[in-house]
């Protein structure tokens, strides 16, 4: 550790000339809001404290950070001075602001703040983005919402720069498929198709057949979907609905609309209105969001009590000279994403 002393001049920060400076016009909410989340920016840059390896502490403003050294401005009796600690030493920072994460929740939590609740959300990231490896795995949790309600907000850019910062980081298995999850999601989001292809075959690849998610297969359903392949959308649907039992993984309603639809491209009426029954008995609602499926949504449909998994596949026996379910996997394989040359 070293210490090198100085004099400090203190210069009035940016922000506070440009929020005297600002016109206050429009809804006076939102300029209360937007005074609020400049107030919070300012909050975010003080004072850390730093735990250090031999449990002793120091607490200042940081000065630099390169990765290797870590520089703090600290006050002292004597005046202000600057410590310097080896990144090794370091074992934990703990960062001002964490009284705001209510304001963000809050924030969330209404449709009129969601642009507010994305830069409170940046403002935290850009605060502690280069300090990931001393952060908690309660802390790093904080960065996996803020991907997810980039996704949700429709920023899929912005999540896939989080995941790709945050993955190598991440030890917690959960953690690590849900950063997955969202890095898969927001491929298919921005329309790189053959990229989500790519990433939704890998994801299928490591997941189990009955998981608590059909994400990758509902991505490469809809992608075979759009390119009128409708065959592979079809097979590729129905392997997460032949596995899935009484807990239903997530994006179960958008494999079987899948299904539905491309069972009548392909003319099989019967096996439409099967899945669509097992649709209905499954309590699944049609995903009305998805206007490329809004031609096939069916009618109410009577509940069949008789019909099980054997039967839904029946009529899928003829093209598959082996059992229909044991077929599925090595169907899925074969009817690979057809990718533009060029």
């Amino acid at each position: 550790m070293t210490i090198s002393w100085h004099h400090t001049l203190w210069r009035t920060p940016l922000l506070c000339i440009l929020c005297g400076l600002a016109v206050l016009t429009g809804n006076p909410a939102h300029s209360q809001d937007t005074s609020r989340l400049e107030t919070i920016r300012q909050e975010l840059d003080g004072a850390v404290n730093l735990l250090l390896d031999n449990r002793s502490r120091a607490s200042g403003q940081i000065v630099q950070w390169d990765g290797r050294e870590l520089r703090l401005a600290v006050t002292l009796d004597a005046g202000q001075a600057e410590m310097t600690f080896a990144a090794e030493d370091i074992r934990e920072i703990r960062f001002p602001g964490g009284e705001y994460l209510e304001q963000l929740h809050q924030w969330m939590e209404d449709p009129e703040h969601a642009d507010k609740a994305l830069e409170l959300f940046q403002a935290f990231w850009e605060q502690r983005e280069a300090y990931l490896p001393y952060l908690s795995s309660a802390e790093l949790n904080l960065f996996l919402e803020y991907v997810r309600f980039a996704l949700e907000q429709g920023q899929p850019d912005r999540a896939i720069t989080l995941v790709e910062a945050l993955r190598p980081r991440i030890e917690d298995e959960r953690q690590i498929e849900s950063l997955d999850n969202a890095l898969l999601l927001a491929s298919f989001q921005t329309r790189r198709h053959e990229e989500a292809a790519r990433r939704a075959e890998a994801w299928i690849e490591q997941s189990q057949p009955a998981g608590a998610s059909a994400l990758g297969w509902r991505i490469l359903a809809e992608l075979h979907f759009q390119k009128e392949s409708y065959e592979a959308s079809l097979w590729t649907a129905l392997y997460p609905i032949a596995f899935a039992n009484q807990i239903l993984p997530e994006y179960l309603d958008v494999c079987y609309a899948f299904a539905v639809a491309a069972a009548t491209e392909t003319r099989q009426k019967d096996l439409a209105d099967r899945l669509a029954n097992e649709m209905q008995q499954r309590g699944l609602n049609w995903p009305v969001e998805l206007t490329l499926l809004e031609a096939y949504q069916p009618q109410a449909l009577e509940p069949d009590p008789e019909s099980t998994d054997e039967e839904l596949l029946e009529p899928l026996q003829t093209p598959s000279p082996r059992d229909p379910l044991q077929s599925l996997p090595t169907r899925i394989r074969q009817t690979g994403f057809e990718r533009d040359e060029g």
